[in-house]
């Protein structure tokens, strides 16, 4: 058993991967969205997990922005809960010889007093290593395997010292634009600091294979896979690309995150969205690029929203084989059964 509940994170992700391993369930928890998803719905899934005897036994914090580390600091803080959480991942402070890291962004300052009051009280708590988790980090399970592909070196190395200010930009409602007009776009890709430190990784399980990107860029992405051999450049055509089941798209389908030159190199088909249309994420232009290279394109949308459920024309459905799932109308809600 192989399932993925994408929680309705508001703006941001928290996504709890459960597996079968060996004689139990076992649990890694992506994310946990902003302070408030904590209390709405994180909270009462962590204690479903514990009242069956089961624990978080990895926490991914993919990086520092407050719409992905906002809830997992509430969950810290709850005494009654954190004793469930076996190891933490988490990229910080003291990651760097203690020297501080001080960010703005989205107005706050976000990773020089988020990332600090989370690491103080994981550091408490004996559950965080505090080893940088970069590209050729992996973790093995009796059936399943976690190999991370981002951040590389330089992009953690962009954390230290003084770097400038940050400010979310609110990117352009694209949904009356064309789909062939998108796909002739240049690529630009995203280049804020945090999004370039957030840790991504691919999950296999059995012969499934997912891609969990946080808010990773594709040129990291793409290299993380090159150099842990999911990508053979010494093959030929259609050989020398890697095959997904289901990618978490990065930054909630921003355009500036999703590369022709990251599509060109797999194979996917299933594209899951985690927001509920924010800063005008998801862009139609990711979409449209998507189609260039894979068809059907099947959306997995977390959230339905005027922006998620009108992203499309009707022109678009009847032209493209584009497939539209809103999770939280599932029998079980929110969730994908992988296998």
């Amino acid at each position: 058993m192989l399932k993925l509940k994408v929680l309705p994170a508001n703006c941001g992700d928290s996504i709890i991967i459960s597996f079968n391993d060996g004689d139990r369930i076992k649990n890694i928890l992506v994310d946990g969205g902003a302070g408030t998803v904590y209390d709405d719905i994180l909270k009462d899934e962590i204690k479903k997990i514990k009242r069956i005897g089961q624990k978080i036994d990895l926490l991914i914090v993919t990086h520092t922005d407050t719409d992905h580390i906002g809830g997992i600091i509430k969950f810290i803080e709850d005494d009654f809960l954190n004793n469930c959480i076996e190891e933490v991942w988490f990229n910080s402070w003291t990651n760097f010889d203690g020297k501080p890291v001080k960010l703005s962004h989205n107005r706050e300052k976000i990773s020089r007093i988020s990332a600090r009051t989370l690491e103080k009280k994981l550091l408490k708590m004996n559950i965080w290593q505090n080893k940088l988790i970069v590209q050729g980090i992996y973790r093995n399970y009796n059936k399943a395997k976690i190999m991370v592909i981002s951040p590389n070196q330089n992009s953690l190395e962009a954390l230290r010292g003084y770097l400038k200010s940050e400010f979310q930009i609110s990117e352009a409602d694209d949904r009356k634009k064309k789909i062939k007009v998108l796909q002739e776009r240049n690529f630009k890709e995203n280049d804020a600091i945090p999004n370039g430190s957030s840790i991504a990784f691919v999950f296999e399980y059995d012969s499934k294979k997912i891609l969990f990107t946080g808010d990773s860029f594709p040129s990291i992405i793409l290299e993380g896979l090159e150099k842990m051999d999911f990508i053979d450049e010494t093959k030929i055509d259609e050989t020398k690309k890697v095959k997904f089941d289901y990618i978490k798209v990065s930054h909630h389908a921003s355009k500036y995150n999703t590369s022709d030159g990251f599509l060109e190199k797999i194979e996917c088909n299933n594209y899951i969205i985690t927001t509920m249309g924010c800063n005008g994420k998801p862009n139609k232009e990711t979409f449209a690029r998507i189609l260039k290279y894979h068809e059907p394109l099947n959306i997995f949308f977390n959230y339905k929203t005027a922006k998620t459920e009108n992203i499309f024309t009707s022109h678009d459905l009847k032209n493209y084989q584009i497939n539209q799932t809103y999770l939280e109308d599932n029998p079980e809600p929110y969730v994908i059964k992988v296998c």
